[in-house]
């Protein structure tokens, strides 16, 4: 993975290999943490997208791991 702390949807979607609309679809389901940014769009925490794809649990804070 690349060195950047946050990610675009497309970016998330296909670093864990699938569709955009299904990372959405978990975003809304809240298995996966995002913080929305503007109207439509999100950034992703790749910390929190690791812990993923590890299979531990997300952290509870949504921002977790995001540069602010």
């Amino acid at each position: 993975m690349a060195d950047t702390m946050a990610m675009t949807a497309s970016e998330a979607a296909n670093e864990l290999k699938i569709s955009v609309n299904t990372l959405l679809k978990w975003v809304k389901e809240g298995r996966v943490p995002a913080v929305r940014i503007g109207g439509r769009k999100y950034l992703f925490s790749r910390v929190e997208l690791e812990k993923l794809m590890a299979g531990s649990k997300p952290s509870k804070e949504v921002n977790s791991g995001l540069r602010e």
